[in-house]
């Protein structure tokens, strides 16, 4: 597994206080000193959020345990992200930007890791033991192109260790920090969430700091394991045909795509559905194509589907399948549970030619489900 989280604000299924959606989900929140859901507002027009953080217990925390989120702690964790810095962080403030936590909360005791953002755009890090170790860096804020009143690009790799942590810290592609031997980052076992906050940024309605698109993953598998660089997610669709192969039953009279294309956000679980008692069998759909604009290189696809099994005795493993110009790739296995869970998967590369995918080819290919076993 790699991908553990493929998260995007989007205030037509999230209301305050509501964040285990269908999409986003296992999010925890505490919404207290002004975490809002904004339309637009991104970097490109989409959704985002808002933290002014005026209490210190405002946050989103992302749970990387249970489910198809259980991370693979050897191999370290990748965070990516883009934010918006509204304003230059007060005097005082204590500056709290991202932490990994023993659980989904703020005390200091519970955090294995915690990376602060001063005044001045300086970084910190504290550790389980609470200490504090400026990042080692020559570089100005100017320098390491911490933008204010514009949108940086954040990514970060760490692997959990008490005595022998790796961490290497991303802004804007500039790395700012590349430590090995990070004393007492608290123990695999025990990480268990990522917490976003938002620094004190000057005050009123525009104040804060604005979280876009995200990315969370582990090392583990043999793509979407690494940085990113800077990305944006450009597509977001259902499906609106059916493809070559539709082996799995459709749970109504209708073509297949049709009982599982629900509305995004909002899936009628139960009600419309196909499903598989077979190993091995395939299911197939496409969709309108790819509204890309102003795009250099597709970094991937990534594919989700909304799934769980019902009877013991029959297939309780799926995997995402790609058909593009009859080359298949195949993704992770899964195995499922009783309750719908949200499975992401991605795939870097076109299996086609094991190039970039392009708009053209996105469009030409088929997505969709095997059943395993």
């Amino acid at each position: 597994m790699a991908l553990l989280h493929v998260w995007r604000p989007d205030t037509t299924e999230i209301s305050s206080g509501d964040y285990d959606s269908a999409r986003q989900q296992d999010l925890i929140t505490s919404d207290v000193g002004g975490t809002t859901w904004m339309a637009g507002g991104g970097r490109f027009g989409e959704d985002t959020m808002r933290d002014n953080n005026d209490s210190t217990s405002s946050y989103l925390a992302f749970d990387l345990t249970g489910g198809q989120r259980d991370w693979d702690q050897s191999t370290g964790i990748y965070i990516c992200t883009s934010f918006k810095l509204q304003g230059a962080a007060s005097s005082g403030d204590n500056g709290n930007f991202l932490g990994i936590s023993d659980s989904a909360s703020i005390t200091p005791s519970f955090q294995a890791f915690r990376l602060q953002l001063l005044p001045g755009g300086r970084w910190y890090v504290n550790n389980e033991a609470v200490e504090r170790v400026t990042i080692p860096t020559t570089l100005s804020p100017a320098e390491t192109q911490l933008r204010f009143y514009g949108w940086n690009t954040f990514e970060m790799y760490i692997t959990p260790s008490a005595t022998a942590g790796l961490l290497t810290l991303k802004v804007n592609g500039v790395t700012i920090f590349n430590a090995v031997d990070i004393g007492d980052t608290g123990t695999a076992a025990s990480w268990n969430h990522v917490l976003f906050w938002g620094p004190s940024l000057n005050t009123g309605t525009n104040s804060g700091i604005f979280w876009g698109d995200t990315v969370i993953m582990d090392g583990s598998g043999s793509e979407f394991n690494g940085f990113l660089g800077d990305f944006r997610m450009e597509v977001d669709s259902s499906p609106t045909g059916d493809g070559t192969t539709t082996d799995w039953t459709s749970a109504g009279a209708g073509a297949a795509y049709v009982e599982i294309d629900d509305t995004l956000g909002a899936p009628d679980d139960d009600t419309t559905y196909i499903e598989s008692t077979t190993a091995a069998q395939d299911s197939f759909v496409t969709y309108a194509g790819a509204s890309l604009t102003n795009v250099n290189t597709i970094s991937g696809v990534l594919l989700g589907t909304y799934a769980r099994e019902s009877v013991a005795a029959a297939p309780q493993q799926i995997a995402h399948r790609v058909d593009s110009s009859s080359t298949f790739a195949t993704g992770t296995t899964y195995s499922l549970v009783s309750t719908y869970e949200l499975v992401w998967d991605g795939f870097e590369q076109n299996p086609n030619t094991s190039t970039a995918w392009t708009k053209t080819t996105i469009d030409a290919a088929e997505w969709g489900v095997q059943s395993i076993t």
